[in-house]
């Protein structure tokens, strides 16, 4: 079998410290803790440090996750941990608040950004608009196979492959007021929540943390085959309510892939782990849903 000439950084969320684990990444995300919006798990600069080294010793590229929206009293802070990450000499930084864009135009070192707003860069030219400014960005996964492979003819983007996806986010608690109004017990932080429109059947994971309130998608988000025909420089995989040791599974079919070209086997594999599929919205149009 022939080695595919294209061939994107397989990238996703660390679970652990466990890093051999993740051997089959090209480049470990690192959520940051305090500043990371919704992960299950977050690392304190000491981990990082350790990951970092770990990573650098082994080839592996590193990525710290500061996704969440930064408030004024949380800034000076925010670029001390800035600060300490530059001293370790982290390869990107995924982000969502202009002040890390602000941070990093200040040393000319956009082209270490990864803007991660997962719906807002949705046409070739919002893409190439970021290009300009030397930042990488997250494609929108809510756009057809066509637009995506129109966007992967830039050299910024990053496509997300498989997972969950955050459909809705707010900043209130929005469980904890829930319960408070039926007057029901506290949040519990063991519990798994879920969600159902009164216009629709499927049930909907919604997390609760101090950012606020996120709503996930009811399937898992899928796109392997069409690796054969999209280019892009980073390959996101979800690791949000994944089991670790499914998680090791779906990275090794997706290297796989990225090394060999996507198999009928490989499409088997992944079903197996989850049938609860879908495309998306990658061979059909978004719409409107018509109320019942």
């Amino acid at each position: 079998m022939s080695e595919k000439v294209c061939k994107p950084l397989l990238i996703a969320e660390l679970l652990d410290l466990d890093l051999i684990n993740y051997k089959n990444l090209d480049a470990f995300l690192v959520p940051i803790e305090g500043f990371a919006s919704i992960d299950a798990r977050c690392f304190n600069l000491d981990d990082v440090r350790i990951i970092n080294n770990w990573c650098k010793d082994n080839n592996k590229l590193v990525i710290a996750k500061i996704d969440k929206i930064i408030m004024e009293e949380e800034l000076d802070n925010l670029y001390k941990v800035l600060d300490y990450l530059e001293s370790l000499d982290i390869d990107y930084y995924m982000y969502t608040d202009a002040s890390v864009l602000a941070y990093f135009s200040k040393l000319n070192k956009q082209s270490r950004l990864i803007y991660a707003s997962s719906k807002m860069i949705a046409s070739f030219n919002e893409a190439s608009f970021y290009e300009s400014l030397g930042v990488n960005v997250i494609a929108s996964s809510e756009i057809s196979l066509e637009e995506i492979k129109k966007i992967c003819s830039l050299p910024n983007i990053c496509v997300t492959c498989y997972g969950y996806l955050d459909i809705f986010y707010s900043k209130r608690k929005l469980i904890s007021l829930y319960l408070e109004h039926i007057g029901k017990d506290k949040l519990s932080k063991d519990a798994k929540y879920e969600i159902i429109e009164q216009n629709r059947e499927e049930k909907n994971v919604i997390l609760e943390n101090k950012n606020g309130s996120f709503i996930f998608s009811d399937f898992v988000y899928l796109l392997y085959r069409e690796l054969d025909v999209i280019c892009p420089k980073f390959l996101k995989i979800n690791s949000f309510n994944i089991k670790k040791a499914d998680l090791f599974k779906i990275i090794e079919i997706y290297k796989d892939a990225i090394e060999n070209g996507p198999t009928g086997d490989g499409y088997d594999k992944l079903l197996d782990i989850n049938g609860n599929v879908s495309s998306g919205f990658l061979y059909k149009k978004a719409g409107i849903l018509n109320e019942k």
